[in-house]
Formats: C-alpha cells, structure tokens, sequence
C-alpha cells in the first residue's frame, strides 16, 4: 500500500522531469527509454497527463458542450492516432528492411505524441488569443469554419475562413496570429525530424533508409488521418456537430 501511494506521488514530479529532459535533449533521452527495458508506466503516465492537461487547455476557447465532449472523450480521441501512429512508423522501418520492435515504437511514440500535443496546444492557444483579443465571436466563427474544413474538405469553407481572416481582424491581431501558428508549425517539424533520429539508432539505418522510413511513415500517417476523421466524427457523436453549426 505504501509502494502504491509512493508510486502515485512521484508521478507529477517525474512527468515534470520527463517533460524537461524532452525539451532540452530529445534524441538522448527518448533513445534512453527505447534502447533499456523499461516499463510502460512512464510512457503511459507522460502520455495521459499531457493530454489531460492539453484536453483542460481546449474548452477555454469554446462551449460548455464541446467542452463536455473533449473531457469525456479527449483522451481516447488523441489515443487511437497514437497508436495508429505508432503503426505508421512501424510499418515504415518494416518496409526499408529496418525492423525495430513495436513496443520500443509505441514507447517512444507515446512520448513523442504527448510531448508535441501539448506543445501544439500551447502555440494554439496564444495565436487565438491575438484573434479573441481582437473579437471574439468572430474568432470562434473563423476556427469553426478551420473545423468544417478539416471535417469536410470544403473549399468553399477553407475560402470563407481565409475571407474571414484577412477582412475581419486587424493586422496586428493576423500578423500575430500567423507568427505563432507558423512558429507552431515549425517547432513540430523540427522536433519530428530531431525524434525520428531516436528511432534510426533503435534501427541502426542508414541516412538513406531513415529518410525513405521517414517520408513513408508521413505518407502512411495522412492516409490514416483521411480514414480517421470519420472515425473520430463517429465517437465523438453529435456534439462534434454542435461544434461546426
């Protein structure tokens, strides 16, 4: 009973040192946990705390409804690209005759998805607190109209949302926006590119297989993002459409 409730109060701080030592150096730290034989625990536990705290971070911007939503389904809604994901990149070393074992994959990728989830939310957050400052019920009409887009394709609705962007706010509130999106955009990639370097070492591959590994773990990734999105449309039930009206 004492090992438990140690084990229950170590948890904040060691997610506070997982997190930290990802930030400053990534490729060391996530090729510790992939190369050793360690327990799912802290993956499990780094991964559910960010999402917790990123699904926490979400509502602000939106609706008591969607709010409900992404609290009682946010964790299995960000779970199931994890793994998926975590099969993208699996599959990917397979083909380039690379094999690395698919629980060292989903170890490491659970770090990497919690990590980059709740970072992304972090640049979300100040680029649409530049358009809220601004007005915001027009910025929550231009972000569900980015949501109608991504749901749909539509390019009519990619077309209203940028008309909306470019005509509604002021300059500063768009350049703002725009810097910390890109910024956003950037970090991910770069640190995407800095982690696949964890799972080229588990592989032992060469620059060239690790680039084809790469560009077919991206390629299988967006293939599964068109079949996901119904899915998740589906689990999310009708409030993902309260989101969109």
């Amino acid at each position: 009973m004492l090992d438990q409730f140690k084990e229950v109060y170590e948890i904040l701080p060691n997610y506070i040192a997982n997190f930290t030592s990802i930030l400053k150096r990534p490729r060391t730290y996530l090729t510790k946990y992939g190369e050793e034989e360690t327990s799912f625990k802290d993956a499990v536990y780094f991964f559910l705390i960010s999402n917790v705290l990123s699904v926490w971070f979400i509502p602000k911007f939106f609706g008591e409804n969607v709010s409900s939503t992404l609290q009682a389904k946010g964790l299995l809604l960000s779970l199931l690209p994890a793994v998926l994901g975590s099969f993208a990149i699996w599959i990917s070393w397979q083909i380039v005759r690379r094999p690395i074992e698919f629980e060292k994959v989903l170890r490491v990728n659970l770090f990497i998805s919690g990590f980059l989830g709740l970072i992304g939310v972090c640049f979300a957050s100040f680029s649409i607190g530049f358009l809220i400052l601004d007005d915001a019920k027009l910025a929550e009409a231009f972000y569900k109209g980015i949501i109608r887009v991504t749901l749909n394709r539509s390019e009519e609705e990619l077309l209203l949302a940028n008309q909306i962007l470019s005509y509604g706010f002021n300059s500063w509130s768009v350049i703002g926006h725009n810097i910390v999106s890109f910024a956003g955009m950037v970090v991910t990639v770069v640190f995407s590119i800095l982690t696949w370097n964890v799972f080229a070492r588990l592989a032992n591959a060469s620059l060239l297989k690790t680039a084809m590994s790469y560009l077919l773990a991206v390629i299988f990734q967006m293939l599964g993002f068109v079949f996901l999105v119904p899915l998740l449309i589906s689990i999310g039930g009708n409030r993902f459409s309260e989101i969109i009206q």
